[in-house]
């Protein structure tokens, strides 16, 4: 299908480029590189620490069943993934929802904790 057309003169200067990409990208971007992957590195860290803390939390502590706590972990996971697919391409929407999900999160925690039956820690 493509061999009646030609390559437009932007593909066609980059094809001939004497440097690969990455190399570009490390020479002229280097603090947006380094702050993007800072941002996914504490978003990670952040998650990981919660849903650890989560489970640990809801078993032990709280005394709910690990149904409990692994589902509310995956519903967590669910809208965590949804709230991902709508970014902005700005840091700001993901600073914000990732605050509201800490939040949302610890609030989840404590009414698990309040509707354990007869016990209260």
């Amino acid at each position: 299908m493509r061999v009646a057309v030609d390559e437009s003169p932007v593909f066609l200067a980059t094809r001939h480029s004497e440097r690969a990409p990455a190399v570009e990208v490390l020479r002229c971007c280097r603090p947006q590189l380094l702050a993007g992957m800072g941002l996914r590195f504490g978003e990670n860290v952040s998650y990981y620490i919660v849903t650890a803390f989560s489970i640990t939390y809801i078993t032990e502590v709280a005394g709910l069943g690990r149904t409990v706590a692994l589902n509310g972990v995956l519903a967590a996971g669910v809208a965590h993934a949804l709230a991902l697919l709508r970014r902005t391409g700005s840091a700001a929407p993901i600073a914000i929802y990732l605050s509201v999900t800490c939040c949302v999160t610890a609030l989840a925690m404590l009414l698990a904790r309040e509707t354990r039956a007869g016990r209260r820690v």
